[in-house]
């Protein structure tokens, strides 16, 4: 939820639900029922669904719909073939970007990936284009656009029309207000598909990849259940854990991860061992100091007393509550990674990175699939591979693929196919040939891809530097965040290469074609560093937004750089987009 429950209370908000399957509502009786969904029609089922039972209930109530960002025509048709059309009242709404944090803008849109190249529904173009429109309205005229890939281009140029439109209709056009946006540089999240299938090791992506990061928030079971994680997951919105079935759950509490938390905003995006071994450590030390210093406060005067009252013991008190919470975190995450599954996949993962033979690791993958490790881990290996690869041979690809339905059963059969018309898992002949048939979206996205080979990913793991050795302890180069491998995020590494940042070059030949429209804008004078909005459509990952974060710190970096995505995502949240459910 973007905004505090309270503050709906404040507006007349009694209740809250889920829009799940189910008679979620029966039991309540307000007189008004607002349902705010996305335009699709599994949304439109369970409205529909919603509504017949009140009616069933003889419930009588007044409806209203809005739908995110805006009504569809197949949503209309929907509702006019369920006979409600004229019964609710249905409205849109954009909410645009939603500030998660002070460098990261969302949509709340968790499956656009998926959409885009299975359903070929590219509607997402549309809401990220008039979000960006309602961004430039507000901040001034982006002076460059910029994008990689076909989505990215189709988003652009949508959004340089809205503004054309926009600006012969508004003498006030924000063409002409000063702005500090340098540029705006949109990366579809196919041109780098290595990434998301990589485990990161700093604190905040670690912990999410462990135990799920939701709503800023991080769900600790209290019974010792941490260990499970990897094998059975962290719970998702459509899956409640086994206590919330049972409508318990004593044995969970939450914890707050947000940038308001200083000792959260200092270790979120070092490495995770960092934070373990050494500033946990020397907070509790200091934190110890402090409560030491107040109990010598016994002999002082009220003045001294009151002032210690008022200024130093809320510091501590609250210094004190978010280190217990983040050591309780730590261990916990501490615990799940030491499982061997785990400590396979991070070997794994390096070896397909450094061009290893498949001989030399196909055993293990096969041990993890006998050993019942979840099926999205063993996919996120299978989809490194082909990104890495440029497909897996046909021959090696069918003997995993069938202990892989052994094991998990032959339903994954229809995800697998899902994987594959999606471009993610692609099967070649012995001799490079493509044998598997992709959606024609995919071979869209195939013409920007980088690598798209053995030979090419490594013409471009050479070129962008894409690999090295760095001390986690003290990073000099972002590659700290996949500490293991040693590897820097190529969407990254993209924007360094095109800025010239940290030494590096032009590589035009990989990084973002001819500018796609260059503006002008009356520009803030360089007093302030210009700031550079990364969009990210399917998705970013907590790799990416660390790897900005630590451009953002290097001193004599001229751009401050900005997220703005359709939902933060890691491997496994990605890949459970293309599953069939």
């Amino acid at each position: 939820m973007a905004v505090p429950f309270s503050l709906l209370q404040e507006n007349g908000v009694s209740k809250a639900y889920h829009l799940v399957d189910g008679p979620s509502i029966s039991n309540s009786r307000e007189g008004r029922v607002l349902f705010v969904a996305r335009p699709t029609l599994l949304n439109v089922a369970r409205i529909v669904q919603q509504i017949n039972n009140d009616s069933t209930l003889r419930i009588s109530r007044e409806y209203i719909v809005a739908f995110s960002p805006r009504l569809t025509s197949t949503v209309q048709q929907e509702l006019e073939a369920e006979g409600l059309a004229d019964v609710i009242d249905i409205r849109s709404v954009n909410f645009g970007f939603i500030p998660v944090d002070s460098d990261v803008l969302l949509l709340g849109h968790p499956n656009a990936a998926a959409e885009c190249v299975l359903d070929a529904d590219t509607s997402v173009t549309t809401e990220i284009s008039l979000a960006l429109a309602d961004l430039e309205s507000i901040v001034g005229s982006f002076r460059e656009l910029k994008s990689k890939g076909p989505v990215s281009g189709s988003i652009i140029s949508q959004f340089v029309r809205l503004q054309e439109e926009k600006g012969s209709s508004d003498s006030n056009s924000s063409s002409t207000r000063e702005t500090n946006i340098h540029a705006v540089f949109s990366i579809d999240r196919h041109i780098d598909l290595i990434t998301p299938m990589l485990t990161p090791l700093t604190y905040e992506g670690l912990v999410d990849e462990v135990m799920g990061i939701k709503n800023c928030m991080v769900t600790i079971e209290s019974g010792g259940l941490q260990s499970q994680l990897l094998l059975q997951g962290p719970v998702t919105s459509n899956q409640p854990s086994s206590h919330q079935a049972n409508g318990s759950s004593s044995n969970q509490f939450n914890i707050p991860l947000v940038s308001d938390d200083p000792l959260f905003a200092e270790i979120r995006n070092m490495h995770f061992s960092t934070v373990q071994t050494q500033v946990l450590t020397a907070k509790a030390r200091a934190l110890q100091q402090n409560v030491q210093k107040s109990s010598q406060l016994r002999d002082s005067n009220l003045t001294d007393l009151k002032t210690f009252v008022s200024t130093d013991l809320p510091v501590i008190i609250n210094s004190k509550s978010s280190l217990e919470n983040h050591i309780t975190v730590t261990t916990a995450v501490h615990e799940a990674a030491q499982v061997p599954s785990f400590q396979k996949r991070l070997a794994l993962e390096a070896d397909i990175l450094e061009g290893a033979p498949f001989k030399t690791y196909k055993d293990v993958i096969e041990d993890l699939i006998v050993q019942g490790c979840r099926l999205q881990h063993i996919l996120r290996i299978l989809c490194l591979l082909s990104a890495v690869k440029g497909g897996v041979k046909a021959s090696r690809l069918d003997s995993l693929l069938k202990s892989l339905l052994h094991t998990y059963n032959y339903d994954s059969v229809f995800s697998l196919y899902n994987l594959e018309k999606a471009g993610l898992l692609l099967r070649t002949s012995d001799h490079g040939d493509l044998h598997s048939e992709p959606s024609p979206v995919y071979l869209d996205f195939a013409k920007s891809r980088l690598g798209g080979t053995s030979a090419g990913w490594s013409k471009v793991k050479d070129k962008l530097r894409l690999m090295g050795d760095v001390d986690p302890d003290s990073p000099t180069d972002i590659t700290y965040i996949h500490a293991f491998a040693g590897y820097a995020p190529l969407s990254v590494r993209l924007l360094q290469a095109h800025l010239h940042l940290n030494g590096f070059k032009p590589a035009d030949d990989v990084i973002f074609p001819p500018v796609v429209v260059s503006r002008t804008a009356n520009a803030r004078g360089q007093r302030h560093r210009s700031v550079v909005v990364v969009v990210f459509p399917g998705g970013v990952t907590y790799s990416e937004i660390a790897a900005l974060r630590y451009l953002n710190q290097l001193e004599g970096c001229p751009h401050h750089f900005v997220v703005a995505a359709t939902a933060i995502i890691n491997g496994s949240t990605f890949i459970s987009e293309f599953l069939d459910q």
